[in-house]
């Protein structure tokens, strides 16, 4: 091995340059090599993580706030009359967007007929010795807020409780709600077997 020496300032003793690195050429970078592939595999499983966070965070999100809509029919009498209310209530903490609304009328003959509109069930539901006091027919793209509800048709009959027109009707009366969350996904409540 030979060294070179650098001359120095006149008078001043020459200046070597050095020892000579150990080993290969290259070998002190194999640590520095190993230090930079492990920071960057830690640098992309903190990305993939962060990504598999942010997935998860919006499932949460929209699971929170999926609606679910109760379609209910009640009925009572007051004073002689008997009264029938179909009504729809969201019991969740997100709006629902209603879609349409498919009505199954029971007629006399034993088929139904299936109308999205109560004003066009509204005949049907007379011949059948009921009088309707009142509907509300589901506008699509409107909204059902959080807790909320709405009587989507009021009925009444003359006599008791035990009156078989209202009973009868209520009970063969089927209604299917689509609806949609505020993501967009679709579901459907139903009144009756449809």
């Amino acid at each position: 091995m030979t060294t070179e020496q650098n001359p120095g300032p006149a008078g001043a003793p020459p200046v070597s340059p050095g020892p000579e690195p150990a080993g290969p050429r290259g070998a002190g970078t194999l640590g520095s090599t190993i230090a930079a592939s492990a920071a960057t595999i830690t640098a992309l499983v903190a990305v993939a993580i962060a990504v598999w966070d942010n997935v998860q965070t919006r499932e949460h999100n929209r699971l929170s706030v999926m609606p679910y809509v109760v379609l209910q029919r009640s009925q009572r009498d007051s004073a002689g009359v008997n009264r029938g209310e179909l009504t729809m209530s969201n019991e969740s903490v997100g709006p629902a967007i209603l879609k349409g609304l498919e009505i199954r009328v029971p007629t006399e003959r034993g088929r139904d007929t299936v109308l999205t509109t109560w004003g066009s069930a509204a005949p049907l539901i007379r011949r059948q010795g009921l009088d309707v006091l009142g509907w509300a027919d589901v506008v699509s793209e409107s909204a059902l807020g959080v807790q909320r509800g709405s009587v989507l048709l009021r009925l009444e009959a003359e006599g008791d409780s035990a009156n078989p027109r209202m009973q009868a009707f209520l009970d063969r009366l089927r209604l299917r709600l689509r609806y949609a969350s505020i993501y967009g996904e679709e579901k459907t409540a139903t009144l009756g077997d449809w």
